[in-house]
């Protein structure tokens, strides 16, 4: 009597097991196919989303490269109005060296 209590139970227990490992599997066919579904949508926004940052990355170094003229620019015109100044300077003290 006890064995047969046992057996059955091991029996259910087997039961559920199989059950357990058929819910497992069916699940893992869900999640295959639902990745399989996601899968080129996910690859294209990662494109996109590589594709904006190129652009931003395109940008930056456009605008660097427009700065670096500016800057150009910008010191070519110090240096200029330094040696005017310089100029200046070497000219006030040549009349004030004649007039001495």
């Amino acid at each position: 009597m006890k064995k047969r209590q046992e057996a059955r139970e091991i029996k259910q227990l087997q039961q559920k097991c199989m059950m357990l490992k058929q819910q497992e599997l069916r699940a893992k066919l869900k999640v295959d196919k639902i990745q399989a579904q996601k899968w080129p949508q996910v690859r294209h926004q990662i494109a996109e989303i590589i594709k904006q940052e190129i652009i931003k990355i395109g940008e930056k170094d456009s605008e660097a490269k427009r700065l670096e003229r500016q800057e150009q620019r910008i010191l070519k015109r110090l240096r200029q109005t330094h040696m005017k100044q310089q100029e200046a300077i070497q000219e006030i003290q040549s009349i004030f060296h004649v007039n001495q």
